[in-house]
């Protein structure tokens, strides 16, 4: 039976989002009443773990219940406007992020990176708005990884080697509802021949199923 935690602390049940683009959240319901807040681990006895923050926590009957963004959860945040001429995207990136306290991922598109920005003005909006800009510009897919860093590459897929069983195909929706053990199925794979899109996670205390979308 696979087993879940947050901070060290049993997870009972919830919902991890894994979208194609964007932040990765999970809604969790935690053993124990004790607060958590900051930055966490939820991890599977597998070995896989998600870096997160607590965005938000509260206590019923017992039972914490979290929201955990991915990363820092701070892409929302705005850095101040400022100019840039003749830098790496690299270095664009990485100042708008580290300025919220996120960071850009080293996995992140090394060509794209490696670009050179001639004059660009950044202006006073959300991290989360230049980063999607800059991945569109670039032809790129965004989105956070689960070392809680924020990616920038192809939109190709990869076949996944895990473990993971379909149990159902669903036309009309677009999606297979998968049995697996940990959280390492995301919108970077593709599974029997099918490229994912958002990966959901249901996790139960006897089970984790996914819903992956696909296009």
């Amino acid at each position: 039976m696979a087993q879940f935690t947050l901070a060290g602390r049993r997870v009972l049940s919830g919902q991890l989002v894994r979208p194609s683009i964007g932040v990765w959240h999970a809604d969790l319901a935690v053993d124990g009443p004790d607060a958590l807040s900051g930055a966490q681990t939820l991890a599977t006895e597998a070995g896989t773990t998600l870096k997160g923050t607590v965005a938000r926590a509260e206590t019923e009957d017992g039972v914490l219940r979290v929201r955990l963004v991915g990363g820092a959860g701070a892409l929302g945040r705005e850095p101040p406007a400022k100019g840039f001429r003749t830098v790496a995207l690299r270095t664009l990136l990485a100042d708008t992020l580290s300025a919220v306290g996120e960071a850009l991922s080293a996995s992140s598109d090394a060509a794209a990176m490696g670009s050179t920005v001639s004059v660009y003005a950044r202006p006073a909006r959300p991290a989360a708005a230049t980063v999607a800009d800059w991945a569109a510009r670039k032809g790129l897919a965004w989105r956070l990884l689960a070392d809680g860093t924020v990616w920038l590459g192809s939109a190709a897929k990869t076949a996944f080697k895990g473990e993971a069983r379909v149990l159902r195909r669903d036309g009309d929706r677009r999606s297979l509802v998968v049995a697996l053990e940990d959280f390492a199925l995301g919108p970077e794979n593709s599974l029997e021949g099918f490229a994912l899109g958002t990966v959901i996670y249901a996790i139960r205390p006897d089970s984790l199923r996914a819903e992956c979308l696909y296009s």
